[in-house]
């Protein structure tokens, strides 16, 4: 009888797997996942605290709050603060740029 050849099991695996996460994202490649990532980068930005929420001083203060006007800095937190709470959380936040949308990381 002949004997069968051992496979290395680490052979078998695609390059793809050792390869670590792009720094840009390819909103063709899978845009459910890319958008929610950045828009938690955009989150980021603006809850330098890491507590989940931030107020409107701290949306004005940040790079996507001096973007704009006073006037239209305080309709945007006002849009997004959905409950009245004066402060926006992630998911205020989510779902507010799900639905209008944000310039590139790069602009802001």
């Amino acid at each position: 009888m002949g004997s069968i050849p051992s496979i290395h099991v680490q052979s078998l695996r695609a390059p793809i797997f050792a390869r670590s996460q792009p720094t840009k994202f390819d909103p063709r490649a899978n845009s459910k996942y890319c958008n929610e990532h950045m828009i938690k980068k955009w989150f980021e930005l603006v809850d330098r605290e890491k507590n989940g929420s931030f107020t409107y001083d701290k949306f004005r203060a940040s790079r996507l709050g001096s973007m704009h006007t006073e006037e239209k800095a305080r309709e945007i937190f006002s849009t997004m603060d959905v409950d009245g709470s004066e402060t926006v959380e992630w998911e205020e936040f989510r779902m507010y740029h799900e639905r209008s949308g944000l310039p590139p990381l790069e602009e802001l």
